[in-house]
């Protein structure tokens, strides 16, 4: 029970130092969500609630994993006529959903001081 409430508390601390980050810088992608699903939990299931959520014209126009059987995915959608804070809060409230946060837009501001930066042939890739 206490690695249950630990785990909580290390997602939600995540999650606020995330959102703190995003919203030092300001700026995020409109129309999207990343989602952390509950164990279990499918993001086609996640989906179909959300459009029963949303209006009538609403689309969900894309759904990407961060990787192979991750429960960590991001969900893209149009035609809501809902603010994007809204909108992450109606996905917050889909059964199946742990955790969400808008989409940020980071910029890296520090060097690394690393030597051998340069010769890392994947650096300039993260």
């Amino acid at each position: 029970m206490q690695a249950l409430s630990f785990r909580s508390v290390i997602v939600t601390i995540t999650c606020i130092l995330l959102t703190a980050q995003g919203f030092a810088q300001n700026s995020w992608r409109p129309g999207e969500v990343l989602v952390l699903l509950e164990k279990g939990a499918r993001i086609d299931e996640v989906q179909r609630a959300l459009l029963t959520a949303l209006p009538a014209r609403s689309l969900i126009t894309g759904s990407k994993a961060s990787g192979d059987g991750s429960r960590y995915h991001k969900i893209t959608v149009q035609n809501t006529n809902i603010a994007d804070r809204d909108l992450e809060k109606v996905v917050a409230r889909m059964p199946g959903v742990e955790a969400t946060s808008l989409n940020y837009k980071l910029k890296f501001l520090a060097q690394p001081n690393d030597l051998f930066y340069s010769t890392q042939w994947n650096m300039d890739d993260i």
